[in-house]
């Protein structure tokens, strides 16, 4: 059995150039929120699916996080894992550490890494 699939062209590079438009804007303000009122307007005036996500969900927390390797670090151990899971990994790691810090990491051996829990995948993007 074929299904015949029409895709609106027009309306996916449309959609593209919005999102690509708001980027732009983006990177052009100082000390950008991750949610604003300003972007999630300009997306729902752009995009009916975007209006429907806003109409059935609301607006998106606005989660913010300080800035450095410590943030960094956390983001990639959240990745696939919950973010339970993913915090007692760092706190395994964090307790073994002198100071959570680039230099500290890059000196930890992968066995040292595997003991705090941390994938050799991960241990990789760490270092």
């Amino acid at each position: 059995m074929y299904r015949t699939i029409f895709v609106n062209h027009s309306a996916i590079s449309n959609r593209l150039l919005c999102t690509a438009s708001i980027e732009k804007e983006k990177l052009n303000k100082a000390n950008q929120h991750i949610v604003n009122t300003t972007d999630i307007q300009s997306l729902v005036s752009c995009d009916p699916i975007f209006f429907n996500i806003q109409a059935q969900y609301g607006i998106p927390p606005n989660w913010s996080r300080p800035q450095g390797f410590i943030t960094l670090s956390k983001i990639i151990l959240e990745q696939q894992v919950s973010l339970q899971s993913a915090n007692a990994h760092f706190q395994k790691l964090n307790n073994y550490l002198p100071t959570f810090s680039p230099e500290s990491i890059m000196k930890l051996s992968d066995e040292e890494m595997k003991n705090c829990q941390i994938s050799r995948q991960k241990a990789t993007y760490l270092r």
